[in-house]
């Protein structure tokens, strides 16, 4: 009876899927899309990593898990941005409805560094927005996300542009975002157990236009104190609350 009762809770992994299986989600969370609820059978896998694959910086990729940060964040949860391509503009998210105080950005000055926080966001119940950017990662790096998602109760998301997109990857469910227009976006699901690939959806935002600033235009430095067995937090008046490692 404990040999069956191990294996259940080992074929529940987002990681194993059984040939011929149609049950593709155990549990999951909705996306506040109803559409893409329905196209991912229930919503935003749980313990896994989620690839966002987009075409170019700023067609709306945010706003696929905007409603997700916004839930999450307004009941106390913590969320992690490592390595945003822009300054989040604040009055922006508080707008949005966000909780300020629940959000922190890291940003990491290495490849080693990157993982670290990634992985250790994760291991501490902190829900992961992820993007690759300048950095390489292969197979076992990545690997090493996923496998710490499997340990959480709530999904990491990781952006990466679609020119540097892999063949191979150890996320649960891969997507493609695209524009078709303003306000909507297509996305297209490159990979999920179970679930045939090239199905697709296109999906209303309806998210207003948003100031973003490069990080070298900031007008303060960001601060990083390296620490290797721990995450501090620390407070920038002008950027608000900033995630160091």
């Amino acid at each position: 009876m404990r040999k069956s009762s191990n294996l259940e809770t080992l074929l529940t992994r987002h990681d194993i899927w059984r040939g011929h299986s149609r049950s593709i989600i155990k549990d999951s969370l909705t996306t506040q899309y109803s559409e893409l609820d329905d196209l991912l059978c229930g919503g935003w896998p749980r313990q896994a990593l989620i690839e966002a694959n987009f075409s170019r910086h700023g067609i709306g990729e945010l706003s696929l898990i905007l409603p997700t940060l916004i839930k999450h964040t307004q009941n106390e949860g913590l969320c992690v941005l490592l390595d945003p391509p822009y300054q989040p503009y604040a009055p922006s998210w508080a707008s949005a409805g966000i909780k300020l105080e629940n959000l922190f950005v890291i940003h990491s000055k290495c490849r080693n560094e990157w993982l670290w926080s990634a992985e250790h966001s994760i291991r501490n119940e902190i829900m992961l927005v992820a993007w690759i950017g300048q950095y390489k990662f292969n197979y076992s790096n990545l690997r090493r996300i996923q496998l710490a998602a499997t340990e959480n109760y709530q999904p990491a998301f990781l952006y990466n542009h679609l020119e540097h997109i892999s063949l191979y990857s150890p996320a649960a469910l891969r997507l493609e975002i695209n524009n078709s227009k303003l306000h909507e976006i297509t996305v297209k699901v490159l990979k999920f157990n179970g679930l045939n690939s090239s199905s697709q959806i296109q999906l209303k935002t309806h998210i207003s236009d948003t100031k973003r600033i490069l990080l070298h235009q900031l007008p303060v430095p960001i601060h990083n104190n390296h620490k290797n067995t721990d995450l501090t937090f620390s407070l920038n008046e002008t950027q608000g609350y900033i995630l160091n490692t």
